[in-house]
């Protein structure tokens, strides 16, 4: 989530989640963290699972595509974008070795996908050299299956510790309007053998929640010259100070008014709004920032010294998170007074659970 957040991303495509349940503390403590999941996990084994996660300020819809697939896991979602068109998201996991079967079932799934959508875009660790193709039957026949549908193919740089671009991304979109960016983050694994995929895409989402914001950009101000200005304002007002005391207080917060418009105008801002965890407090927050400026310095500097400042202050905002939860949760508990509402009610957030209903749904019968 420190990610996520750090790097103010939107939606993300998330492969191996290993998710046993629909509901759990980890996808409960991603939505406190401002975000939602649409995700399929395993229900008979360990490992796989694929998701999209994006932030709760916008709506993405399920779709599906397919299912009984053996060879590949995948979450599939549409979002609308700012020009009312829709882009769909489908997140693939490859499982297994790879045969002309997942070559059939990403045909499947391709052919429903584009029936939905104009704009799509498939992505995730489809664990294929695609490198090699020229070399390999069965990759040469995957390129051939994406190219068949005009799918694009943004990765070309490693993306695995060991090499290869094992993750990918490709687009696809009727009128060419859908264009990427992307870099990769090799130094940051986050405790896995592949490295993040960051990406800019051409289109704008729409949110749920907005708020406008107005402000002004006093920082960057010329404070001598503004303060130069107000005092002739005064002066003048004092030099002519024979109306009412209204009219003179009047004129003066007009002129002041106009003056600080002149060299600070107002900025208006639309921005959305997204929840934050209960325990983000200003400490909190001031060490996050802190943090963020010491991982921007290494990767300018590239240096072990920085990279060390950045790795211990990552190590001291983890434990400030977990010490803010517990003071936030025993705050919780002690101003319940043994209130078991009030106590369910928390552990339920806390495991991401709904309350089921006890009583079966009845009608009202006519006498």
């Amino acid at each position: 989530m420190t990610m996520l957040q750090d790097n103010k991303i939107d939606i993300a495509g998330i492969c191996e989640t290993w998710l046993t349940d629909a509901n759990s503390p980890i996808t409960a403590a991603i939505r406190i963290h401002g975000y939602s999941i649409i995700h399929h996990f395993r229900g008979d084994m360990r490992g796989g699972g694929t998701a999209l996660i994006y932030k709760t300020c916008y709506t993405m819809a399920v779709t599906n595509l397919s299912s009984n697939l053996k060879s590949l896991e995948y979450t599939a979602a549409t979002i609308k974008t700012a020009r009312s068109t829709k882009v769909l998201f489908i997140i693939i996991y490859r499982t297994g070795s790879l045969t002309s079967l997942f070559n059939q079932e990403l045909d499947a799934l391709l052919s429903v996908a584009f029936a939905k959508c104009d704009s799509i875009i498939v992505a995730g660790d489809l664990n294929i050299h695609f490198n090699v193709a020229s070399n390999n039957g069965i990759i040469s026949q995957s390129l051939r299956v994406l190219n068949s549908y005009g799918m694009v193919r943004q990765i070309y740089d490693a993306t695995h510790v060991n090499g290869g671009s094992l993750d990918q991304i490709f687009t696809f979109s009727l009128n060419k309007q859908l264009t990427c960016t992307h870099s990769i983050d090799q130094e940051i694994r986050l405790g896995s053998d592949h490295f993040p995929v960051l990406c800019n895409f051409s289109f704008a989402l729409v949110g749920k929640y907005f708020k406008s914001l107005e402000y002004r950009n006093i920082k960057n101000m010329d404070t001598e010259s503004f303060s130069d200005e107000l005092a002739c304002i005064v002066n003048k007002g004092m030099a002519i100070l024979d109306s009412s005391f209204e009219k003179a207080a009047s004129d003066f917060s007009q002129a002041s008014v106009s003056l600080l418009d002149e060299y600070a105008p107002i900025i208006k801002k639309r921005v959305a709004v997204v929840d934050s965890a209960p325990w983000f407090d200003s400490e909190y927050r001031n060490l996050r920032k802190k943090r963020r400026k010491a991982e921007s310095n290494w990767k300018s500097t590239k240096s072990q010294e920085d990279k060390t400042v950045y790795k211990e202050l990552c190590s001291e905002t983890t434990t400030l998170a977990l010490t803010k939860k517990k003071e936030y949760f025993s705050r919780v508990i002690t101003k319940s007074n043994g209130n078991a509402r009030t106590l369910y009610s928390m552990v339920d957030k806390e495991l991401d659970r709904k309350q089921s209903k006890i009583l079966p749904d009845t009608e009202d019968i006519a006498e």
